[in-house]
């Protein structure tokens, strides 16, 4: 391990090294590729300065003959409008005049002429210099550059043979080290596995142990379960007993109560009618003379009970109606309606809202017939 960590140190020393020679050769080519442009740049702003100085040389000269042509121009033109009132002499002198500024003229055109040659001339001379300047500037920068690479390719050469010879040592005790690593991790794997079977073994004994313990907890648990399943049912039972019994009770006297309201409904009524014939008897004795050759009304008109909501004394079988469950007749006892007479003396329409939600899809008007039918 101590070899590999050696190997590793003097490969990255090796790649820092190989980087920091790429950083070198970046900067040398940067630095001449600046140089090659400050001297382009250079000769560009000399022939730029000289051309503006030419032509800022020929724009005065040209200024120059323009005024001069100008101004003889101008001359001429007062000599002509003057040449008329001037005597033979003055025209003479005028014609001489002329033809002086006219010498002159010619003589500045010449000079202007020659200089134009020798300024072109030296401008032509001055670009042939620049010229074999940059020339030769261009040769000398690219046989350093030729040399530069030269030494570059060849300490390349001479790096990347080192870096192979260490690199293939490297190689080397790595192989050596995965060998050794893989001997150990068999070894390792070996032991590992004889472990795992020990703890496998031990792992098993124990869950058999475990398994008989918790088949022993789950059927002590099954008859614990099982015990005081019984013992609710027989509660329950009980309760439901008592519960019976006092449902039973409730009922009678809920019975009891309607037979004695139904009793003194019936005196009432009985009353009533009396009442209304002994009335109606009066009537006649005290107005025998309107024709009267009978009561009005023989009878009080009598009352109807309401529906009694209670079931009555001898409940009918309900299910016997077809369409109608156990369930629904338990709503109908429910609802007061336990006979078939009472069954039918009601409508649809009270049915249904007697029954609820589950009424709005019943057959009543069915029921109604079938219990008219069993009624009779």
């Amino acid at each position: 391990m101590a070899l590999s960590s050696e190997m590793r140190t003097l490969a990255q020393n090796l790649l820092k090294d190989y980087v920091t020679r790429q950083e070198a050769v970046a900067d040398l080519r940067g630095e001449v590729r600046q140089e090659l442009a400050d001297f382009r740049a250079t000769h560009q702003a000399m022939t730029a300065k000289q051309k503006e100085r030419l032509n800022e040389h020929m724009d005065s000269l040209r200024r120059r003959v323009a005024e001069a042509s100008q101004a003889t121009a101008t001359f001429l033109k007062e000599i002509d409008s003057a040449h008329q009132a001037m005597t033979s002499m003055q025209q003479e002198w005028l014609a001489e005049q002329v033809d002086s500024l006219r010498r002159q003229v010619c003589d500045l055109r010449q000079v202007a002429a020659i200089f134009l040659g020798n300024l072109d001339a030296a401008n032509q001379s001055m670009a042939a210099d620049l010229e074999q300047h940059l020339a030769e500037e261009h040769a000398r920068l690219a046989s350093d550059t030729a040399a530069f690479r030269a030494d570059v390719s060849s300490a390349h050469q001479e790096m990347a043979h080192e870096q192979e010879q260490q690199l293939s040592e490297y190689i080397d005790d790595l192989h050596q080290a995965v060998g050794d690593l893989r001997h150990a991790a068999a070894t390792f794997v070996s032991e590992l596995d004889i472990a795992h079977q020990s703890m496998a073994a031990d792992q098993d004994q124990q869950l058999a142990g475990q398994r008989a313990v918790l088949a022993a907890d789950t059927a002590a648990f099954r008859a614990d379960v099982s015990a005081a399943h019984q013992e609710m049912a027989a509660e329950q039972k009980r309760r439901l007993s008592e519960e019976v019994d006092e449902l039973r009770h409730r009922f009678d006297e809920m019975r009891q109560r309607f037979q004695t309201q139904q009793n003194a409904i019936r005196a009432d009524q009985n009353e009533a009618r009396q009442v209304w014939r002994n009335f109606n008897m009066l009537k006649v004795q005290k107005h025998p003379k309107k024709g009267f050759s009978r009561p009005l009304v023989t009878e009080a008109p009598v009352v109807a009970a309401p529906t009694p909501k209670q079931p009555s004394l001898a409940a009918d079988d309900l299910t016997a109606i077809n369409g109608i469950g156990p369930g629904m007749a338990q709503r109908l006892h429910q609802a007061g309606i336990s006979t078939f007479a009472q069954l039918a003396a009601n409508t649809p329409d009270e049915l249904r809202r007697a029954l609820g939600n589950v009424g709005r899809l019943a057959k009543v008007e069915t029921w109604i017939a079938q219990a008219s039918d069993l009624a009779l």
